[in-house]
């Protein structure tokens, strides 16, 4: 089974090797589809030694998460990060402004919700001046839990129908639990690039 093709096409995909498997963590894309992302997280895995045979199972549903229940958002490319015997899958719905947290013993998943990342103020990552969250990466190590969030272009397109900027990539410090921002946005790319001539 090629873990990218089938059953259904995967996107934006991270690769993390825990306990001696690759595990694969990305949106899925339906074959026939209408738009990107409509299907549930599938996430695949396969022993390191053979790379040849994956399997795949139902991780996390759009219903999982409670904004969602009618499943109306398509679940953007999400990212998971072990921590202590955790693992964290962070992930975030079509054009919507939270960034979306949940929890499982297994790297595959399943996955429980387990809440909204927030600034230390309570409100939420994605309101008010922040970008909206867009394809979340994290990296965990010395104790520190890393955020990257972002595209690094602007959208010209979402802009120019009033939607919300998926914005820059931009770094942020998060609680272990993943749940609370304690450093705020540093911008990782620059915004603009202007061609040297």
């Amino acid at each position: 089974m090629n873990p990218l093709l089938f059953p259904e096409l995967s996107s934006d995909v991270e690769g993390h090797v825990y306990q001696d498997r690759l595990y694969l963590f990305g949106s899925r894309d339906a074959v026939e589809g209408s738009k990107f992302c409509q299907e549930d997280y599938h996430f695949a895995s396969a022993a390191l030694d053979d790379l040849e045979h994956f399997s795949s199972i139902l991780s996390y549903q759009k219903k999982d998460d409670p904004s969602n229940k009618e499943e109306l958002l398509s679940l953007w490319a999400p990212d998971v990060v072990k921590i202590d015997e955790d693992y964290l899958l962070f992930y975030c719905l079509a054009n919507y402004p939270r960034l979306g947290v949940a929890k499982s013993k297994k790297p595959q998943g399943p996955y429980t919700f387990i809440g909204y990342v927030r600034h230390q103020d309570g409100s939420y990552y994605g309101k008010g001046n922040d970008e909206l969250p867009f394809d979340p990466a994290l990296l965990y190590e010395h104790g520190r839990l890393h955020l990257y969030s972002g595209q690094g272009i602007r959208d010209s397109e979402i802009e120019s129908h009033g939607g919300k900027n998926k914005g820059p990539l931009k770094h942020y410090l998060l609680s272990k639990d993943g749940l609370t921002i304690l450093e705020e946005a540093k911008e990782v790319l620059m915004d603009k690039i202007s061609a040297r001539t």
